[in-house]
C-alpha cells in the first residue's frame, strides 16, 4: 500500500499533499455546514461561471485580454446577483454541482455524474432544504474521500474502493445527520 511518504516524493509530490489537505478540509466544511454556507456557495458557483463565460466571450469577440476580464467580472458579478436574487437557479446550480461530484465519485464517469447532476438540479427545486443537506454532505464527503485518496495514494483512483465507499458513506451520512441536527430551526 503505497503510503503519504510516496505521495511525497512522486512527481508533484508536495502540490498533491497540498491538494489533498485542501479537499479534506473543504470537504468537511462542506458535508457539516453546507446548508448554511449554500447562498454563498451559490453566488460563488454563479460567480465564477459568469466570469468564465464572459472571458472566453470577450475574448473570442475582441481578441482584447484586458476587455475581456472586465466583460467576465461584469458578467460573473451579474450571475451572482441575480443567482442569490433568483434562488430557485442558484439552488438548480449548486444542488446539481454537488450531486455531479457525487456521480463523479462514486461512477468515476463524466456521463453519469452529469446525469447525477441534472437530477439532483431538478430535485432541489423541489425539496429544497433536504436536497441541499443530502447534495451538500455527499459531495463534501466525495471530496473528502478523494482528497485522502490524493494524501495517500498521489490519486483518488488509486484508493483501495472498498475504503473510498467507506470514508464517502461515513462522512455523508454523518454530515447529512449533523445538518438535519443543526438546522432544525432554520428555513
Amino acid at each position: 500500500m503505497p503510503g503519504f511518504m510516496n505521495t511525497f516524493y512522486s512527481a508533484g509530490g508536495a502540490a498533491l499533499i497540498v491538494a489533498g489537505i485542501i479537499s479534506i478540509a473543504l470537504g468537511i466544511l462542506e458535508a457539516f455546514w453546507g446548508y448554511r454556507l449554500f447562498k454563498i456557495q451559490v453566488a460563488l458557483v454563479a460567480l465564477l461561471a459568469g466570469f468564465f463565460f464572459g472571458f472566453i466571450l470577450g475574448e473570442s469577440l475582441f481578441s482584447i485580454y484586458w476587455l475581456a476580464i472586465v466583460i467576465g467580472i461584469l458578467l460573473g458579478a451579474l450571475c451572482a446577483f441575480l443567482a442569490v436574487k433568483f434562488f430557485k437557479v442558484g439552488e438548480f446550480l449548486v444542488v446539481g454541482f454537488f450531486a455531479f461530484l457525487l456521480g463523479i465519485s462514486l461512477t468515476n464517469n463524466i456521463w453519469l455524474g452529469l446525469l447525477f447532476g441534472i437530477v439532483g438540479g431538478v430535485l432541489g427545486i423541489f425539496f429544497t432544504k433536504p436536497l441541499i443537506i443530502i447534495a451538500t454532505a455527499f459531495g463534501g464527503a466525495g471530496l473528502v474521500a478523494s482528497g485522502i485518496g490524493t494524501l495517500f495514494w498521489g490519486s483518488p483512483q488509486l484508493e483501495p474502493v472498498w475504503l473510498h465507499w467507506i470514508i464517502l458513506l461515513v462522512t455523508g451520512v454523518g454530515g447529512a445527520l449533523a445538518q438535519f441536527r443543526n438546522t432544525r430551526n432554520i428555513e
